[in-house]
């Protein structure tokens, strides 16, 4: 499937069944695909430069999507295109976006802070600061836990179950270079990847 005008960064399948792709490029753009047939079924001019980031969820029983970009913005978008609540407040790229358990929004930022979101009223509920450079990637874990892994090579834990989100701990020198991408395992266990080519999977 072609069409973006610059290098496509994050794609997302929606979780409704559908046969639904959505893709954020540098151009600025969000496309919404067809994955039966390829079609492009629709273009939102979205971010004002590169779309780094896309996750899904339900406000008042309706699917929604949102989106972060180097404009500082998150943004999120009714299925048909337009334009629903756009949230500011990060000081530089939105690299990261997760939909907590409870429906909060985190947002991941290379301004190095994390921000918790309230979906119901859209203010910022919380700003997670403690790493000394870019957010890159974030997971919550099956026990609530927040995970954000930044570049300064470091993974923080911190306890989305408590309304303030305190830090629980932090892997130091994780890597030996930027953390770049977070997932649990079936089993439970944690897996980072790095810049420095490598994938570590946590006991």
């Amino acid at each position: 499937m072609s069409g973006h005008t610059g290098f496509v960064m994050t794609i997302m399948m929606l979780n409704d069944k559908s046969t639904t792709l959505i893709s954020g490029a540098r151009d600025g753009n969000i496309k919404l695909w067809n994955t039966s047939d390829g079609s492009c079924l629709k273009t939102i001019s979205a971010h004002e430069g590169t779309v780094r980031c896309l996750t899904q969820f339900h406000i008042r029983g309706e699917l929604m999507f949102a989106s972060g970009g180097v404009d500082m913005k998150v943004k999120i978008w009714k299925m048909d295109g337009s334009s629903y609540k756009v949230l500011t407040g990060h000081a530089d790229h939105v690299y990261s976006l997760v939909y907590l358990h409870d429906g909060r929004l985190a947002s991941g930022s290379r301004d190095h802070s994390a921000k918790i979101w309230d979906l119901d009223n859209f203010s910022c509920l919380r700003t997670l600061s403690g790493h000394g450079s870019d957010i890159f990637c974030m997971v919550q874990l099956e026990d609530g836990q927040l995970l954000t892994g930044s570049g300064d090579k470091s993974i923080k834990f911190w306890n989305a179950n408590k309304p303030d989100v305190p830090l629980v701990k932090t892997l130091d020198n994780a890597h030996t270079a930027d953390v770049y991408s977070l997932v649990q395992l079936k089993d439970g266990r944690l897996a980072s990847a790095s810049v420095d080519k490598s994938i570590v999977i946590w006991a």
